[in-house]
């Protein structure tokens, strides 16, 4: 059978191989590395993909591209978007040539990328965004959970 270890070592052989002769042979530079990277990576996630189908039974696939497609949608708009705002930003109000300012500048696009992203996806209704959204709020009981586990750890140990 094949395992996802073989094809992780199937899909290295494919890029350093294809990256080798774009280099080597076609003289195409470093970029190609990246290049045969991305090739290597896409090729491992359908193989990989493939075989969890196969394994589960199989997949709604009209479900996964609804979403899929709804999540690529909102990364276009997103990364349109904030575009901007790093453009004006970086010509209007922070000197970039200082590394403060270009933190500054980081984050704070960050914030307006981050938060258009979650806004959009709670427009188009994405249930991904939904599972992120319920995880952080679980970690706000962070300091519970752990004394939690703290008590469960004191109480099983055993004197030597």
């Amino acid at each position: 059978t094949i395992t996802p270890l073989i094809v992780g070592a199937i899909s290295t052989i494919i890029m350093i191989g294809l990256a080798a002769f774009m280099v080597l042979t076609l003289h195409m530079g470093i970029s190609s590395i990246a290049f045969a990277y991305s090739v290597g990576t896409v090729f491992q996630f359908v193989v990989l993909f493939l075989l969890l189908s196969y394994k589960t039974g199989g997949f709604k696939l009209a479900y996964l591209f609804s979403s899929f497609s709804k999540i690529i949608i909102a990364t276009f708009f997103t990364g349109f978007a904030l575009y901007i705002p790093l453009k004006l930003l970086d010509q209007l109000v922070f000197d970039t040539t200082h590394t403060i300012n270009l933190i500054f500048l980081t984050g704070i696009t960050s914030i307006i990328g981050l938060s258009l992203y979650l806004f959009l996806t709670w427009i188009f209704q994405v249930r991904e965004a939904r599972t992120y959204v319920v995880m952080f709020g679980k970690l706000g009981n962070w300091k519970e959970i752990l004394t939690k586990v703290q008590e469960l750890l004191e109480s099983t140990s055993t004197k030597v």
